[in-house]
């Protein structure tokens, strides 16, 4: 996540506001880091779902409402 809040403060992002729009490359780069460090920290190749975007989202949100 270091790689995300210095790249926010380099756009003058410090918490407060609006937060700049992040790029489809930002994001592109964003998850390659990620994917490093899961791939760093399990030793297992990293898979991805194979959900939609919808999906994957519905998800994350019942797991985040079940918490």
């Amino acid at each position: 996540k270091e790689f995300l809040r210095e790249w926010l403060i380099s756009q003058g992002f410090m918490g407060d506001g609006e937060a700049p729009v992040i790029s489809d490359q930002m994001r592109k780069d964003i998850s390659e880091k990620y994917i490093q460090a899961f791939e760093l920290i399990t030793g297992d190749k990293f898979k991805p779902s194979g959900l939609t975007p919808e999906a994957e989202r519905e998800k994350i949100t019942k797991y985040i409402e079940n918490i």
